[in-house]
Formats: C-alpha cells, sequence, structure tokens
C-alpha cells in the first residue's frame, strides 16, 4: 500500500511542474543554435531594474515578477524560417494545456499570440509566441501578476518585447 501511495504522489508531482518544464525545455533546446538569441532575467536583476525606475507603480509592478526569458531566431535574408520551428512547439503545448489565449495580435507581417497560466485572478506565467517574416520570439514572464500589472511593465520596459505588453490594456480595460 505505501508503495502504491509513493507511485502516485511521485506521478501527481511530476506532472504539476509538467508545464513549466516544457517552456525550460524550449529554451534549452534552441539557446546556443545559430541564428538564435537566448535571455534569461531572474527575479534579483528585475527587482534592480524595477528600482531604477522613478514610477512607483511600474516598480510595485515588475516586483511581482520572479523571472523573464526570451527566445528569438531569426534568419538573415528575412524569408520565412523553415523546418522545426518553437513557435509550432508551444502552440502545439499550449492549445492541450491549461493555458488561457487572452489575445491574438495580427498586422500586415506580424502575429504575436499571448496565452495565460492562472490561479484565480492572478497571471503565473505568460507567454507570448509568434513573429514576423524571417524572425520568430518567445517571450516567457513567470511570477504573480494581473494584466494591469503587465500593462504597465509594457509602458514602462523599453523594449520591443516589453512593449507589446500594452496590448494586453484591451482585456484589462474589459475586467
Amino acid at each position: 500500500m505505501k508503495q502504491i501511495a509513493l507511485a502516485l504522489l511521485l506521478a501527481l508531482s511530476s506532472s504539476c511542474g509538467f508545464g513549466q518544464d516544457f517552456f525550460d525545455s524550449i529554451f534549452a533546446k534552441y539557446s546556443g543554435q545559430s541564428n538564435v538569441v537566448s535571455i534569461s532575467i531572474g527575479k534579483d536583476l528585475l527587482k534592480l531594474a524595477a528600482s531604477m525606475d522613478s514610477s512607483s507603480e511600474a516598480q510595485e509592478s515588475v516586483n511581482k515578477l520572479h523571472e523573464l526569458k526570451i527566445l528569438v531566431r531569426s534568419n538573415e535574408n528575412k524569408a520565412s524560417i523553415t523546418g522545426k520551428t518553437f513557435t509550432g512547439d508551444v502552440l502545439s503545448f499550449v492549445e492541450k494545456s491549461d493555458y488561457l489565449k487572452l489575445i491574438e495580435v495580427v498586422d500586415s507581417d506580424t502575429k504575436l499570440n499571448f496565452y495565460a497560466k492562472k490561479s484565480g485572478k492572478t497571471i503565473t506565467h505568460l507567454v507570448m509566441v509568434g513573429g514576423e517574416s524571417g524572425e520568430e520570439i518567445l517571450l516567457s514572464l513567470k511570477g504573480d501578476f494581473t494584466t494591469k500589472d503587465l500593462v504597465t511593465i509594457g509602458k514602462n520596459g523599453g523594449s520591443d518585447g516589453l512593449s507589446h505588453l500594452t496590448k494586453l490594456k484591451t482585456l484589462e480595460e474589459k475586467h
């Protein structure tokens, strides 16, 4: 009986962390490949960056983040990326998991999808995936935050990847 209980406990504990492990495996798989840039920022550096911002609202929002990872793969001649893509891997995974599709942004040459894993009203993991011709991007943001926090971070983020978070403003207005 103890063996059955132990086996069940191990099975449950490994399946609970599967979603987070999937994204770590994507970063590990594609990091270091040619034409791929991988950035990983931990909680301490995020706090340091927040302390440099004069906006107390932005500082409070950034302090709710635990980790930011960005993966960008580009094709130098701007042709579409062929073969296996992390965008395809991520989209296949999130469609089968408990991530909610928040918003899709499409313009003439860009398509971005935002997905969130929630715990109650708090977002614990935000994923932005997509790209444009010749480039794909994956942004993984872990923490305990709201859509309002994300919009604040997007306004004050100063980088192209984070500025896309302002597109979540429409969600904030609906809630």
